[in-house]
């Protein structure tokens, strides 16, 4: 591994460069997520009126946004990283979010059991170790209700080298998708189609890794959804490639809390 992927891993200095790159981030077209991800997670979380959701790795807040005009009763959006959640509350400061940082990947903030439904966009790739997700699963756990649901989708690692109409995945070295906790770089388009040149990483794991993590801690899997550009709508709508239309750019698990008297 190379010497700047190395220091990739260190947790300080992800956190820092997730702040060095949340202008151009949100300058990227990001279609897949509007037009794929986000309402497959919509599916996946069902009723939202009346409910408390935990957007768990919130970013710039949009998706939470998007939940508190469904009419959830009480919207708390969650990210690592303070600029972040500063730019999230600078985008409708009139909203009733209550974002807040969980720099330590810990939620103290929020009280065992007082979550109904969780959801988590495109987090975890994010994570560096196996050790370092399986906190965050811990975590949403001990906030949720029993019976709460848990939603997470990440990029389908199986086809984690195809990319998708508006991002690419470029991998130092050769790829093995027996090889976990490997960064890659994920790299942007923007709106016109251009590169954003910002060096910034997720990390690889296999299904079985992010199916197993929720089972380890505590969830029953209700069911998985192998996300794609099926919609041909949309497809036409944003000239989506047919080689693009081919295969899942994401990968979804609904999960319920399992109920600890039982």
């Amino acid at each position: 591994m190379s010497e700047e992927l190395t220091k990739i891993n260190n947790s300080g200095d992800r956190e820092k460069r997730w702040g060095e790159t949340v202008g151009s981030y949100f300058e990227a077209a990001d279609i897949t997520n509007e037009e794929i991800n986000f309402p497959a997670i919509v599916r996946g979380i069902g009723d939202i009126e009346g409910q408390t959701i935990l957007d768990y790795g919130c970013g710039n807040g949009r998706f939470s946004r998007k939940i508190e005009l469904m009419k959830a009763k009480r919207v708390i959006g969650v990210d690592r990283e303070q600029s972040m959640i500063d730019l999230a509350r600078k985008s409708n400061p009139d909203s009733q979010i209550e974002y807040h940082v969980n720099l330590e990947g810990t939620m103290a903030f929020l009280e065992d059991n007082s979550v109904d439904k969780v959801m988590a966009n495109l987090v975890f790739m994010m994570s560096p170790t196996k050790e370092d997700m399986s906190q965050a699963f811990r975590e949403v756990q001990r906030v949720l209700k029993e019976n709460g649901i848990f939603v997470y989708l990440v990029t389908h690692s199986a086809f984690i080298e195809k990319g998708a109409p508006d991002y690419r995945n470029q991998f130092d070295e050769p790829f093995d998708y027996f090889a976990e906790e490997k960064p890659y770089r994920f790299i942007l388009l923007d709106s016109q189609g251009k590169e954003i040149n910002e060096k910034f990483y997720d990390y690889h794991y296999t299904l079985a890794t992010y199916l197993n993590m929720a089972i380890q801690s505590g969830f029953t899997i209700v069911g998985v959804e192998e996300v794609g550009y099926n919609d041909s709508n949309v497809a036409e709508r944003h000239k989506i490639s047919q080689e693009f239309q081919k295969f899942p750019q994401s990968f979804m698990v609904v999960s319920k809390k399992l109920n600890a008297s039982k």
